[in-house]
């Protein structure tokens, strides 16, 4: 309590920032492919295994997940980095590797939203005449999922990962308390802890802040993934 509450939050936001990205970097990278495999075996084994796990991690907490990491990998591989502090500034490389592990938990429910989300688009686009038209007319099967299946089915999948960033950067609060990590959650709940009632304040007015840009950034996406709604607009 007082100090200036701008250094503070210059000092832990970065980590915060970059938990956030990674985890929203490996949600995409787990729960579009997800989504996809499961709309295009729709019925079968692999939709029901990828639907089995996406349920799982929609279910479990983080910090049970984040919880069991630690241990299981302080048992198995304590070489490996899961705890204490991250320098993003003198240590790039070793800063991500620490934070690799929090971010796959905090990515987990994320992913599975973004499964989900790919899953319903993929299954209505497949239906639609263009999709047997590009196949008749010889496009391969990964060209006319991915072109023509993926392409058209972005937009309610992009709302999904926009309503995932934010959700990530409310559940940092927790993963960077699991992992002791000295982002802006955990300023914030030592700031709530001490009473400082001016920190908390900045720090929400912060949090709040880069939900409302990452929903502009979500809408200005729409003009560049459907040309449909620039000609409307």
């Amino acid at each position: 309590m007082g100090l200036p509450v701008a250094p503070q939050i210059a000092s832990h936001l970065p980590v915060t920032l970059v938990l956030t990205a990674l985890s929203l970097v490996i949600a995409i990278v787990i729960g579009l492919p997800g989504g996809v495999i499961a709309a295009r075996t729709r019925g079968r084994w692999p939709d029901l295994a990828i639907r089995g796990v996406a349920l799982l991690g929609l279910s479990t907490p983080p910090f049970f997940v984040g919880v069991a990491a630690v241990l299981l990998l302080s048992i198995y591989l304590p070489s490996f980095d899961t705890l204490g502090a991250v320098d993003l500034h003198g240590d790039p490389l070793g800063g991500l590797r620490t934070l690799l592990l929090p971010a796959f938990v905090l990515s987990l429910a994320s992913a599975t939203t973004i499964m989900r989300y790919t899953r319903a688009a993929m299954l209505e686009v497949l239906k639609e005449p263009y999709m047997a038209t590009a196949r008749a007319k010889g496009a391969g099967r990964m060209r006319v999922l991915i072109r023509h299946g993926l392409r058209n089915a972005l937009l309610p999948v992009v709302t999904a990962i926009g309503v995932s960033a934010a959700h990530l950067i409310a559940g940092a609060v927790v993963v960077e308390q699991v992992f002791g990590l000295p982002g802006i959650g955990q300023l914030m709940l030592n700031a709530i802890y001490h009473r400082d009632y001016t920190q908390v304040q900045a720090t929400v007015l912060v949090v709040t802040t880069l939900v409302v840009l990452i929903n502009v950034v979500v809408d200005l996406s729409y003009y560049v993934l459907d040309p449909r709604i620039q000609q409307h607009g």
